[in-house]
């Protein structure tokens, strides 16, 4: 009952405090223990880049897109993690570095980040969508560290545009195209109602995510926490 009243005051939150869009990290703290270690021991394998204990986390039936049959040589092929640069390590390492999420209340599965629990039925296009993804976020009036700063977001949930005032998709600009390649470090210009004032600037990638980008999904398979799918798109 705690879990459920929890959610309902995050969509709440979501949708209504200052009349301003926002999707904040849940505050529960995870209580399966197995979860906290398999989490842990993720973490470093990925700091170290070890491919063996890679694999070993994923289920046989790994999902890794949403038109093939999934797999883990099909993994393997997608991957490459015995390339040193393979862009598997970055993705990993930016989504790890975000809480994630128990969507449905359903206790045997862990989502990170946690912008995909995001609710998306009310966006009209999912594909501008991105969550700004900590505190005290400085939107600047030009592309760089030093300029000035418009306003402050916290977690808001903001439109992209580009410089011709027109619609972008944030997530796919933000995926790398070649196997090996990382996605581009870059500014966005971003739109967010804050109060009354709506706030149009520059906000660098490190605090956005898309709701559509790289998201892993945890599963607990008897009694065992496994990598189910590591998936990007809607």
């Amino acid at each position: 009952m705690k879990q459920i009243f929890s959610i309902l005051l995050l969509l709440i939150t979501t949708f209504t405090i200052a009349q301003d869009r926002i999707f904040p990290p849940p505050k529960e703290i995870i209580k399966d223990n197995s979860l906290k270690t398999f989490l842990i021991q993720l973490k470093e394998a990925i700091q170290q880049k070890d491919t063996v204990a890679i694999y070993a986390s994923l289920n046989p039936s790994i999902r890794n897109s949403f038109g093939n049959n999934g797999g883990i040589e099909e993994f393997k092929k997608s991957w490459k993690l015995q390339e040193y640069n393979s862009k598997f390590w970055h993705y990993m390492n930016r989504i790890l570095s975000m809480p994630g999420c128990v969507l449905n209340n359903n206790n045997e599965q862990y989502i990170i980040p946690y912008v995909f629990c995001m609710p998306m039925d009310n966006e009209k296009d999912p594909f501008s969508v991105a969550i700004i993804t900590e505190k005290n976020v400085t939107v600047k009036k030009q592309s760089n560290t030093t300029s000035k700063t418009l306003g402050v977001l916290n977690y808001h949930i903001v439109k992209i545009w580009n410089l011709c005032d027109e619609e972008t998709t944030f997530y796919k600009e933000h995926i790398a195209t070649s196997e090996s390649e990382i996605p581009p470090q870059q500014w966005f210009y971003i739109e967010a109602k804050k109060g009354k004032k709506k706030i149009k600037g520059w906000v660098y990638y490190k605090y956005l995510y898309s709701p559509l980008d790289y998201r892993l999904i945890l599963e607990k398979e008897n009694g065992k926490w496994q990598i189910q799918a590591f998936v990007t798109g809607d």
